[in-house]
């Protein structure tokens, strides 16, 4: 399509995209850089002010050189970045641009846009008494992108702005890892063009673009063979050595040979060790086989060849992209923080970058900085779901339920088959303690394919909750087959020993007593059951008679499960719910108004409906073991006796009885903590193994874990600091040695002063 058959700013826009892909491919700086100041032309007739200045200022970074065509270029792609970073508000850095152009300006420069820039310069100066909201040159402004469709007036002004010298490039493209949009009948086309003008005596280097044009149009086949010929010929140069195995290596790459392609990047660097694409890509391919060593290595290698290579910013804002991210991979967020602030501070339309930059504030604990960047990515890329999702995860750990529910209905609109939605909605309606709704969107997570053990585990785990432990058994069941080394095992075996006990009395046994501490341990940590199989003598009976025998429907609203046959669910929800009579009903309401009192009204903790009644259950038994007490005082003058069976403590021999003392105060509100969530691990601390118990296993609640600040705990931490303190210059002891020499601080008021010495 010509521009000049173009007749909504649209199409402009599609057709100098196009073109400026082709003269990237040949390399041509100068004639990208003019298109891209004729799409930023068109892109500020629209008022799309970010887009715009994007394009202006890759234009900038492409006309660097001293060529006349370029000194011409320059000063338009100045003007025009300056214009659209007023529009975005941010009149400081529209003052610097234009400022820089002048300061710039040569004999060849474009005395048009000298003149309107000129002309802009007074008019800010004129005005600057009356406009004093500037904005810091450090903010990223929102995108401001008219909705209305553009017509032909726009179109026309849009022409007329246009930068003369425009130039049309039909040169090989230079490989990408990932096709372009250029049309299939286009593609073929421009194929067909290069191979007539290609023969068996074309020169290496056409051949090489030729294979970066053919992968950059999807024609990964053909490319590979023709890379793989050309690796293998005598006669290349190191150069184009370095060129065919890094084009083979990116069709690997592309093609998921991640081998194959770590290979040819590797045979690239033997040629050339500081081939920046090459080391770039073998970066990427570490990082993609799960070895973030090398990958950091290469990055980093990547990074200093870039600088020393004075490579453009753009280059060095993507190497710091991806370091970020392989260092947010392996834990380390303080320094991906710092590595994706660069890349963001270089590229603030890189949604990737800023969404990456959100996960690492998360994993620091700076939660609403995450969601500011959260926001960044989403309006940058509008149909961003993984940015979507961890802007609700941020909204969840803040407790913010209606902002996490709105986001989640978002991607639900963008996307109703995306799988990742329903697992983590379903997550977060089980925190909320909406077991119903976390079990329809489980169902939805696993009926839509995604029948991985997580979403198996997270399925059984709800039907447990609801009291359904037949289509929890096989839910879990179904986990393990798929992955032997779930965690699911652990919940299976308490599943199976709670359905072994269904119709015993709650005073007739105690878990913390019957069960293993290899079981709570596994609750407890994150080891996998094959990592503790040497501790491990659980067992699991799938064939319990309580457990598969017909469920017993406790569920009192309704479900919306989409799928209800799978795991009994259809006969579990088409029973009649139990009719609770009047009196429980009254009972269940006041334990509701009690259990309120549960509720923390501090950021992190997730007001959970589920946990209020059974606090209230656990408060209201507590306050009848106390009435029971002050009855029996003056009957039973030794205190009242409860049974042994019941009680977590080991000391009292099974089959008899004891004095209530203030553990069975505490088994109360177990007992009830673990049927408000059966597999929350609530378990006494010393019926943990010796080894667990002696280190202090679950004694440490962080307020601040390195550079993590803990959502719910860390604002404690100024007082618990001045605390801490206090008590060090009350009663800490501090001594140094110097040679026969100690100094010791007393408690009678004397002070050490540290450094005196």
């Amino acid at each position: 399509m010509e521009i000049q058959k173009c007749n909504t700013v649209a199409e402009v826009i599609t057709h100098l995209s196009k073109e400026i892909r082709i003269a990237d491919a040949a390399k041509n700086s100068i004639a990208s850089g003019v298109l891209r100041i004729n799409r930023a032309t068109s892109y500020l007739s629209i008022e799309c002010h970010a887009k715009a200045a994007k394009d202006a200022s890759d234009a900038i970074e492409r006309l660097s050189s001293q060529d006349p065509a370029a000194q011409f270029a320059l000063s338009r792609a100045l003007l025009l970045l300056g214009i659209a970073e007023y529009g975005r508000g941010r009149q400081r850095r529209a003052v610097a641009m234009w400022s820089r152009a002048l300061q710039k300006m040569t004999a060849f420069s474009d005395l048009s846009a000298v003149s309107q820039i000129e002309a802009r310069l007074a008019e800010v100066t004129s005005n600057a008494q009356a406009s004093e909201k500037t904005v810091d040159e450090g903010r990223i402004g929102h995108r401001e992108c008219s909705t209305a469709k553009p017509g032909l007036s726009s179109l026309q002004s849009a022409r007329g702005c246009m930068v003369s010298g425009w130039l049309s490039v039909r040169q090989p493209m230079r490989v990408s890892l990932g096709p372009s949009d250029v049309e299939p009948d286009e593609a073929a086309r421009l194929i067909d063009e290069v191979e007539q003008s290609l023969g068996d005596e074309a020169p290496v280097a056409e051949k090489i673009l030729y294979g970066n044009m053919l992968v950059n149009l999807g024609r990964y086949d053909r490319a590979k063979q023709l890379f793989s010929v050309l690796v293998e010929t005598s006669a290349l140069s190191p150069k184009q050595a370095v060129s065919a195995h890094v084009g083979l290596g990116s069709v690997s790459a592309i093609q998921d040979r991640l081998f194959d392609a770590l290979e040819s990047f590797s045979r690239a660097l033997q040629v050339d060790k500081d081939d920046l694409d090459a080391r770039t890509r073998r970066g990427q391919v570490f990082a993609s086989l799960g070895k973030p060593a090398q990958a950091l290595e290469d990055l980093s290698m990547a990074l200093r060849i870039a600088k020393g290579q004075d490579a453009p910013p753009s280059v060095r804002s993507e190497l710091f992209k991806q370091r970020g991210i392989v260092l947010l991979n392996v834990g380390d967020a303080a320094a991906a923080r710092e590595d994706l602030r660069v890349a963001c501070e270089a590229n603030p339309q890189d949604s990737i970058a800023w969404n990456g930059l959100g996960q690492a504030e998360m994993a620091c604990g700076e939660t609403l900085k995450a969601i500011e960047c959260h926001h960044e990515a989403m309006t940058i890329s509008l149909d961003f779901k993984e940015a979507m999702m961890n802007l609700a995860t941020a909204y969840r750990a803040l407790a913010m339920t209606e902002e996490a529910l709105k986001v989640f209905d978002q991607i639900q609109r963008l996307d109703p088959s995306y799988p990742l939605l329903y697992q983590s909605r379903a997550l977060f309606h089980h925190s909320t303690g909406c077991v119903d709704l976390a079990l329809a969107d489980a169902v939805q997570a696993v009926s839509s394919g995604a029948r991985d053990s997580r979403n198996l585990h997270l399925l059984g785990m709800l039907c447990q909750s609801l009291g359904h432990l037949r289509g929890a058994m096989l839910a879990f069941r179904d986990a393990l087959r798929s992955d032997p080394t779930s965690p699911c095992y652990f919940s299976a075996v308490w599943a199976s020993y709670l359905a072994e006990r269904l119709d015993a009395p709650m005073t007739s046994f105690c878990a913390d007593r019957d069960v293993s501490g290899a079981l709570k341990e596994g609750q407890c940590r994150t080891e996998t059951p094959c990592e503790m199989r040497s501790d491990l003598s659980l067992r699991i009976n799938w064939t319990s008679d309580a457990a598969l025998a017909p469920p017993v429907c406790i569920f009192t609203g309704p479900c919306g499960c989409p799928a209800p046959k799978m795991y009994g669910l259809l006969k579990f929800f088409s029973q009649k719910p139990f009719a609770a009579p009047p009196a429980m009903r009254r009972l269940a309401a006041f334990a509701a108004d009690v259990g309120r009192w549960l509720q923390l009204r501090s950021a992190g903790f997730t007001p959970n409906r589920r946990q209020f009644r059974q606090f209230g259950y656990a408060t209201l038994e507590v306050a009848q073991l106390f009435m029971t007490l002050l009855d029996e005082v003056e009957l039973e003058p030794e205190g009242t006796l409860l049974p042994n069976d019941a009680s977590s403590c080991r000391m009292h021999p099974r089959g008899g009885s004891h004095r209530c003392n203030w553990r069975d105060l505490y088994d109360i509100a177990v007992r009830w903590r673990r049927i408000s969530e059966p597999n929350d691990p609530v378990w006494w601390i010393d019926g943990f193994p010796k080894k667990s118990f002696g280190a202090g296993f679950g004694l440490q609640t962080s307020i601040l874990n390195g550079h993590l600040k803990v959502t719910r705990y860390y604002p404690y931490f100024p007082k618990a600091l001045q605390v801490l303190k206090d008590g060090m210059k009350k009663d800490v002891f501090l001594v140094e040695t110097s040679g026969e020499r100690q100094r010791q601080a007393s408690r009678d008021g004397r002070r050490v002063k540290l450094g005196e010495h």
